[in-house]
């Protein structure tokens, strides 16, 4: 969305946003909204001087209509509420916010852990916080079953409607859930079947769901398995606009590439929400990525020209590199700027607790800082270390090896490598793995 900004004062009017249900309306109308949030979109063209061409133009998000009284109001998605609030602010508009939305969520009364190793507590958590969001999650519908199945489980008296595109994945999705839930807490809504209207968990086509016969203004959770082809479907749209109840919720593959007209869509209707599963009980979560350049010259030194005694010499050998590791090291467990260097102290900003990670080449290098790191430990061979206990308040020392074969990331908030020659393929393994619950700040190093 490309905003464009009008920042002209207007006169001591005040306009009222109002969440109702899935929709944002704003009274009185503001037509100039329409020209300031929207999209792009291709559209064909019959006639004038485009005709029999498809051309690339504007598609507003906000739209004019009236109310029932016959009132002109404008309205959008309510994923665009924070954003409207903005720009009316902008154009010198008093705003009064109004969500008249009543939908709650209490903290879940149950945790699964009996049927789940790992459940899925962020997406239970997230779900709490926020009325609406997508949830990305990995590639495979069992995945989006198995969060389903929680979900049930976590809120008993909650009513769940799942809202699908084809009879096939309504049918497929309820095979995944059966093996979680019992079957009669599951009915499917789609043409042919015999629907069990007070089943707490109904799937169903967007078809069978407009017609009403399910009751979904009275449905306490929405989910939506394909948001972006219901946004393209006149029914999905006409059971978006009757779930005045529910709290909205879409699926989405992590993988899945969405054309930029639907990801302007999605974030009208959901929102800027997200939360990233990327395997079965974690959750992605950003990582920040630092370098810190070392330069240190001796004009006296002559340089193996074997690359392994080269590595030895400049690398894990390297006393004045090895001080600079260990004072970075000390800096961050200790929480003292001055043992960093001034470029990682303007950017680092400390965990109330973090237990850091050294990724080292192999186990000479490992060794020789261990020495002079008190209470560390190094992660080395068959060493499995996946859980939080396992470890020192410190942290670990950790062998490229071993990150690779035996130890998971899950234990750390922060990871620091330290290899100029190797450093990129490391650094991918490492980005690429850490993608685990804990903690709030990541940096690699």
């Amino acid at each position: 969305m490309s905003p464009q900004l009008d920042t002209q004062p207007k006169s001591n009017q005040t306009v009222t946003v109002s969440l109702v249900s899935q929709k944002c309306v704003i009274e009185p109308a503001q037509p100039e909204l329409s020209f300031q949030i929207y999209t792009k979109r291709h559209q064909p063209f019959t006639n004038g001087p485009h005709a029999g061409q498809v051309v690339c133009g504007l598609f507003p998000l906000i739209f004019e209509q009236e109310d029932n009284a016959g009132t002109p109001i404008s309205s959008c998605y309510a994923g665009l509420a924070p954003l409207v609030v903005q720009q009316l602010k902008r154009n010198g508009v008093q705003v009064q916010f109004k969500n008249k939305n009543r939908s709650s969520l209490k903290g879940p009364r149950y945790f699964p852990y009996d049927l789940f190793e790992e459940p899925d507590e962020a997406v239970l958590g997230f779900m709490q916080r926020h009325e609406r969001g997508i949830i990305l999650h990995a590639p495979k519908l069992a995945n989006v079953a198995r969060i389903l199945a929680q979900i049930a489980y976590a809120f008993p008296n909650k009513s769940i409607l799942v809202a699908v595109t084809r009879k096939t994945d309504a049918w497929k999705l309820r095979n995944q859930i059966v093996k979680l839930l019992h079957a009669r807490v599951v009915s499917v809504a789609t043409s042919g079947t015999n629907l069990k209207s007070s089943s707490r968990v109904i799937i169903g086509t967007y078809t069978q769901l407009a017609q009403g016969f399910i009751g979904i203004e009275r449905r306490d959770l929405l989910f939506s398995l394909n948001p972006d082809e219901m946004l393209a479907n006149y029914f999905g749209k006409e059971t978006i606009n009757a779930a005045h109840k529910a709290r909205f919720d879409g699926f989405l593959p992590r993988n899945k590439k969405i054309v930029t007209y639907f990801k302007h869509q999605l974030l009208a209707l959901f929102g800027t929400n997200r939360i990233s599963i990327p395997v079965p009980g974690k959750v992605e979560r950003p990582v920040q990525v630092l370098f810190n350049r070392f330069f240190h010259y001796d004009p006296l030194k002559q340089f193996p020209r074997n690359p392994w005694q080269l590595k030895r010499q400049e690398l894990w050998e390297h006393t004045v590199r090895n001080d600079l590791i260990v004072s970075i090291a000390s800096g961050l467990t200790k929480q003292d700027r001055n043992l960093l260097t001034p470029v990682l102290s303007k950017q680092i900003r400390f965990n109330k607790k973090s237990r850091i990670g050294i990724l080292v080449d192999n186990v000479d290098h490992a060794a020789r800082l261990g020495k002079r790191l008190k209470g560390w430990i190094a992660v080395m061979g068959p060493v499995f270390c996946t859980e939080r206990n396992l470890l020192p308040e410190i942290g670990a020392i950790a062998a490229e090896l071993g990150l690779r074969e035996s130890f998971s990331l899950a234990v750390l908030e922060e990871l620091w490598h330290t290899s100029w020659i190797t450093w990129e393929t490391a650094l991918q393994t490492a980005v690429g793995k850490y993608d685990q619950i804990y903690g709030s700040n990541t940096h690699v190093g």
